[in-house]
């Protein structure tokens, strides 16, 4: 999938102050039994992390979350990837355009057979 080149999962330092302040749509929890899950509509009342998984609403004490990530834009990840599809596109132009119809000698000419070549017409 290209597009999962375009972004990355990175930590939640501070949920108490990120998720009230970004209002992200989704994180990504870590809990402490070591299970992970994706958290929608993530909000926190007091010390619970609330939200739905699998439209199923949960809610979980923030000391049971080991560890926290939130999907952020990766721009470096998207230069290198429309950098690396122009070069395939150009390289397949390339080739495309030096094979098939109109590729070559044109006409049915053969430059190692003098007489299937076309000399100009002179009246």
């Amino acid at each position: 999938m290209p597009l999962a080149a375009c972004s990355t999962l990175q930590p939640v330092a501070t949920p108490r102050q990120f998720i009230p302040a970004a209002q992200p749509t989704r994180i990504w929890v870590t809990r402490s039994d070591n299970s992970t899950l994706m958290l929608e509509a993530p909000r926190l009342l007091g010390d619970t992390l609330v939200g739905f998984v699998g439209g199923r609403y949960q809610e979980m004490l923030l000391p049971q979350v080991r560890w926290m990530g939130v999907r952020q834009p990766a721009p470096r990840r998207t230069t290198v990837l429309v950098a690396g599809l122009v070069v395939v596109s150009a390289g397949l132009l390339a080739v495309l355009s030096g094979s098939g119809p109109g590729g070559g000698p044109s006409g049915g000419e053969d430059p190692s057979n003098p007489s299937s070549l076309r000399l100009p017409f002179r009246p």
